[in-house]
């Protein structure tokens, strides 16, 4: 299995438009995606990147960007306070374990720290 990188959003403050330029402006569609990620190949063709969602379709998201090769994906209660429509999630560690079992569907596997680092072109901290 090929390792990825899963990042954790661990602030726990939901971001609102409002509040954060950064929250999502556009909405969770495949053909937007397509669409800048073929921009992101033509362009930086090397690039490292990945695509995350908040709320609702997090988990939706997660499959299309590692169905198409994404070096990594995010996940945590700063993103996503739910396991399912029924169920909070109890933990960032159980959305981890959401976001480890989507890699496997699509031979990834969780990277171990100097795999992260090494994907990511980062040192270890001293």
């Amino acid at each position: 299995m090929t390792p990825g990188v899963i990042a954790v959003a661990i602030t726990g403050s939901a971001p609102r438009k409002k509040d954060n330029p950064a929250a999502r402006t556009t909405p969770a569609e495949k053909h937007l995606l397509d669409l800048m990620l073929g921009e992101l190949r033509r362009v930086l063709p090397q690039a490292t990147w990945a695509a995350a969602e908040i709320g609702a379709n997090q988990m939706r998201v997660m499959e299309w960007v590692l169905a198409r090769g994404a070096d990594g994906v995010r996940t945590g209660l700063e993103d996503n306070v739910r396991i399912d429509r029924e169920r909070l999630a109890p933990s960032n560690a159980a959305l981890v374990q959401l976001a480890a079992e989507a890699g496997a569907r699509h031979r990834r596997r969780p990277a171990a720290p100097a795999e992260a680092r090494a994907l990511l072109g980062a040192e270890a901290s001293p």
